[in-house]
């Protein structure tokens, strides 16, 4: 986000997540003043992870402090044999324990602890940050059905034993509690891979981050259909703090696919919480149309049921939002005093002009705003 250009289009959104490298606070504080500048209302949430780290640090990396930390502390998950462990090949790192059984450096700080104090004095060192980001709140530890030596006992216990995923979402937390405790008033959303319904996490994070909803082979709504993207969508937004802020993400990997990112938007504004799209290899964020409908407040709550042709919709002080997930084109009656919106992106859908019935193929969202 360092070219003026990504800044740009960065400060039009509601909501920015950036990868900020900690250790250069005067660089980070200048992008959030040019940010905020431009849009004082911006939320802005910086990155953090804690489930990983570099085996070989480098200093050229945003986490090289951290990840000197890890190997000086020896924090690493190993096997019974004494193996660190990796849950993906794709980004050269390694598994931290994050559980209460791991080891502590000379001050007794796990890692959860020493990493929440490192991100607190970067926070605090800042003005204007709102948000910090927990990437990887996974319910169980990676590599999935393995065996890792979490208790650090010389033997191997089960990931998906209740006891070890139990102690894994406790470790994860205890990142959170660290850093609200060091760094009062900041807030943290969760990227998290389960909807948050834990006894260790529920009520624990501000917010939540719903990453590719749809767009994945992993998606919810490419493996279980709709309804089940949607449930997952409600409980974690129920599980959070604030009950808004949870970011419900579409995924274009193959490039802008207009249909879906309004079949997203249109979806996402059902409930209450934010919406982002992500075009695979886009130079920059992607502002559609869509996003320049001044919609308002909900005037009614999120809807339970469809309408009686299957059609999904929720009113706004000026505006409705429309979704058909279902198979076959379907129809609804709105009444009168609406209009679809005038884009230029797609000037089919989005002619502008008025409309009482809307019909909607299958798979489709829309927006239409009052005359």
């Amino acid at each position: 986000m360092w070219t003026a250009d990504v800044r740009a289009a960065a400060s039009k959104f509601g909501f920015v997540i950036t990868g900020a490298p900690y250790g250069s606070t005067s660089t980070v504080q200048s992008w959030i003043n040019e940010v905020r500048k431009a849009n004082p209302s911006i939320i802005l949430a910086r990155y953090s992870n804690a489930v990983e780290a570099d085996l070989t640090p480098e200093t050229t990396r945003s986490t090289y402090s951290i990840d000197l930390a890890v190997a000086a502390n020896d924090w690493w998950l190993k096997t019974a044999s004494g193996s660190k462990v990796q849950w993906t090949t794709n980004y050269g790192t390694y598994v931290v324990n994050l559980t209460r059984w791991g080891a502590k450096d000379s001050a007794g700080r796990r890692f959860p602890e020493w990493l929440g104090d490192y991100v607190a004095n970067s926070v605090n060192a800042l003005t204007g940050l709102n948000y910090v980001y927990q990437d990887n709140v996974w319910y169980t530890p990676r590599p999935y059905k393995d065996y890792s030596d979490f208790m650090r006992n010389g033997t191997n216990q089960y990931a998906m034993a209740p006891e070890i995923q139990a102690a894994w979402r406790l470790g994860t937390t205890d990142y959170v509690s660290r850093l609200r405790a060091k760094a009062p008033g900041i807030k943290v959303i969760a990227n998290a891979d389960n909807n948050l319904n834990y006894p260790e996490y529920i009520g624990k994070y501000d917010g939540s981050f719903y990453e590719c909803a749809f767009g994945k082979s992993w998606s919810f709504y490419d493996r279980l259909g709709w309804d089940k993207m949607m449930s997952e969508y409600r409980i974690q937004i129920s599980n959070t703090i604030s009950k808004k802020d949870t970011v419900f993400q579409g995924c274009g990997p193959n490039g802008l696919d207009l249909n879906m990112l309004r079949f997203g938007l249109a979806s996402a504004l059902l409930e209450n919480g934010w919406y982002a799209y992500h075009i695979s290899g886009a130079a920059l964020p992607f502002w559609a149309d869509e996003y320049d409908a001044v919609l308002g407040a909900p005037t009614e709550a999120p809807p339970t049921a469809p309408t009686s042709s299957g059609i999904w919709m929720r009113k706004y002080a000026n505006g409705i939002v429309l979704v058909n997930p279902g198979t076959t084109t379907e129809s609804v009656s709105i009444g009168s005093g609406y209009r679809r919106l005038k884009g230029t992106q797609d000037p089919v859908t989005n002619d502008g002009l008025p409309v009482s019935q809307v019909t909607l193929a299958p798979k489709r969202g829309l927006i239409v705003v009052k005359q």
